[in-house]
């Protein structure tokens, strides 16, 4: 029994901290749509939403899914299996994704390597999650 309550927390947790990242995303997008000089009611607003859903409900979200998750994992004994090992990496890459554009966020303005990499973030989130979530229900690698 508390397993399942357990993995339904991790399960809700991941999917609240995958939202915010799309949300980041998107907020960082309109930011780069914008000319330099222009700040309109719209997007300021946009980031200002954004920033707060990242640092009220997102990042914490994310620490609950690792906290939970490592928990799950070390009580199952997963830690020996392929399959952790590829999930985990799909989930450093999330947890470093979603780093990036916290901090692109708070500043207002992605750097230029990451304003590069923005077009592709949602792709890679996308590809990422699927991974993982396929790791996860097959538990097969």
């Amino acid at each position: 029994m508390l397993y399942l309550l357990l993995k339904s927390v991790h399960v809700v947790a991941a999917i609240i901290w995958i939202s915010g990242l799309v949300a980041t995303i998107l907020a960082l997008r309109a930011i780069e749509s914008r000319p330099e000089d222009e700040e309109t009611a719209a997007t300021g607003g946009c980031v200002v939403l954004a920033r707060r859903w990242d640092r009220m409900v997102a990042t914490p979200s994310m620490l609950v899914a690792w906290v939970v998750g490592a928990y799950l994992v070390a009580s199952g004994g997963w830690f020996v299996m392929a399959w952790i090992k590829l999930k985990l990496i799909g989930v450093v890459l999330l947890s470093a994704l979603h780093g990036l554009l916290s901090g692109s966020l708070r500043r207002g303005r992605a750097s230029r390597a990451l304003a590069r990499l923005l077009p592709y973030a949602g792709l890679l989130t996308t590809m990422s999650v699927l991974g993982i979530v396929a790791l996860a229900v097959t538990k097969f690698a």
